[in-house]
């Protein structure tokens, strides 16, 4: 089904496609293309949607402004304005009756990845992000794809012919607004406030975008993630097994992450000198009702972990930031509760108190401060070892 989305005065087109014979709100992904192409180009995408359709996901498909059949030119493309193309194709998507807006993920293939990337960290609600050879890392790009002397020409003349297109056998010109708007960002430093799982997919043979920029985007994320750098791929993973490959895996991943409901927690770990606080559930809670455990709860909407943390503190204990210092932050785990069919992506942390004391609520019923090996793990709840070793206690 073709589609027009309206922002910012601008057209974007898209195909926007359901899966066959799917009842219910279904998880779905924007797919976002890269510079100087269409929504069909590279062939992986369309592929991609063809084989998402398949396992149950909707998919729409983009142009972004200046490309294809959306509106604008192709000049005035920033990377500000592909995440503000990328965010108004996320609020329209979650806003599809058969769309579950809670299970929304975004796929970008090179300028496109790195756009769906900014969008997530302006504050789009994608609970997953795949990036494909994307400018990982805006300011290794900017120094070693642009030259001082073309800087300073493309400054001088205000637009520029920078790129020859193969396919379409003609050259695109930018203006230098693409490059000051790029300069704006730094990728790597803004790793560290996306808290979404995020995987990263790079040919090891990429002339256009080096895989060196998708490892140090990869170095700096939080956990959930994950990096493939395929041997031998280029930037357009035209070969045929290495689009088999991108496929089964980013296939894989969005089953994990998108189409499973997964859930956000974060764990904290209390220790006064050399004694761990653990809390007994009361029976008042939802779940794990009379098992022993630490501080946690849900990754409310808005809050990062640390914030999170801090209000579990202050509700469960009464202990306040001047109680605590924060002594270490441990990746994020998954944890699945096959029982209750529940998936938890928890993020733990280790604060040491001044003091003993605690004031509990009605989450809990009873407090002990234990030797770290003799934690209870028989009688507490499931993936609790993760956390432990996540921060390195055990």
């Amino acid at each position: 089904m073709k589609v027009e989305i309206r922002h910012h005065h601008r057209t974007i087109r898209g195909d926007l496609q359901y899966p066959k014979r799917r009842a219910g709100k279904l998880p779905a992904i924007v797919i976002v293309h890269g510079r100087t192409v269409d929504r069909d180009y590279p062939p992986l995408l369309p592929r991609l949607r063809r084989e998402l359709r398949g396992v149950g996901f909707v998919t729409l498909a983009i142009d972004l402004s200046g490309h294809g059949q959306s509106g604008g030119r192709f000049e005035n493309l920033t990377y500000t304005r592909a995440a503000e193309d990328v965010e108004a194709a996320v609020r329209f998507l979650t806003r599809q009756p058969r769309v579950n807006p809670f299970s929304v993920g975004g796929i970008g293939h090179s300028l496109g990845g790195t756009a769906v990337f900014l969008a997530k960290h302006r504050g789009a609600p994608l609970k997953t992000l795949v990036l494909l050879a994307p400018v990982g890392d805006t300011a290794y790009h900017r120094r070693h794809r642009f030259s001082t002397s073309v800087v300073r020409t493309w400054r001088r003349k205000g637009i520029m012919e920078l790129w020859y297109s193969q396919r379409v056998k003609r050259t695109f010109a930018l203006r230098f607004s693409y490059y000051a708007d790029l300069k704006r960002y730094d990728t790597v430093r803004m790793a560290r406030d996306i808290h979404q799982p995020v995987f990263i997919i790079h040919g090891s043979r990429d002339n256009n975008v080096s895989s060196i920029e998708s490892r140090h985007l990869y170095h700096a994320l939080n956990e959930p993630k994950r990096l493939l750098v395929i041997p031998g791929a280029r930037h357009n993973f035209n070969e045929r097994d290495h689009q088999r490959t991108v496929v089964s895996a980013v296939k894989q991943w969005l089953r994990e992450y998108l189409a499973k409901k997964v859930s956000r927690s974060v764990a904290v770990f209390v220790m006064n000198k050399e004694l761990l606080l653990i809390m007994k559930r009361s029976q008042l809670v939802g779940y794990y009702r009379g098992r022993w455990g630490v501080i946690g709860g849900h990754l409310h909407k808005g809050a990062t972990p640390l914030e999170q943390a801090y209000a579990e503190l202050r509700e469960e204990t009464g202990l306040r930031r001047s109680d605590l210092k924060l002594i270490r932050v441990g990746k994020t785990v998954r944890i699945v509760d096959s029982e209750k069919g529940k998936v938890w992506l928890s993020t733990s942390f280790l604060f040491e108190s001044k003091m003993q004391r605690v004031k509990l609520d009605w989450e809990h019923t009873a407090f002990k401060w234990v030797p770290v090996k003799s934690f209870p793990f028989k009688r507490s709840y499931p993936g609790i070892e993760k956390q432990f070793k996540a921060l390195g206690l055990l």
